[in-house]
């Protein structure tokens, strides 16, 4: 699961990266301005959703082993 994330997040920066190389290059800047606010904020949540996944994921595991002893 951590590799997921891991991979999330790359590309998340590198999305953040390409769209302030086209902002640095004066592509109409408002529309860059707004995609990259959308896709921090989308990234964002992906990330938080698959962490609040993960460790419920592990405590349900820790509560199972529980149960079996």
């Amino acid at each position: 699961m951590s590799y997921v994330i891991n991979s999330l997040m790359m590309i998340e920066f590198s999305l953040i990266s390409i769209l302030t190389c086209l902002s640095i290059m004066k592509v109409n800047s408002s529309f860059i301005l707004l995609f990259l606010i959308i896709f921090i904020i989308l990234f964002s949540l992906l990330n938080i959703l698959l962490i609040i996944f993960w460790t419920s994921k592990i405590f349900n595991y820790n509560n199972s082993n529980l149960y079996l002893s």
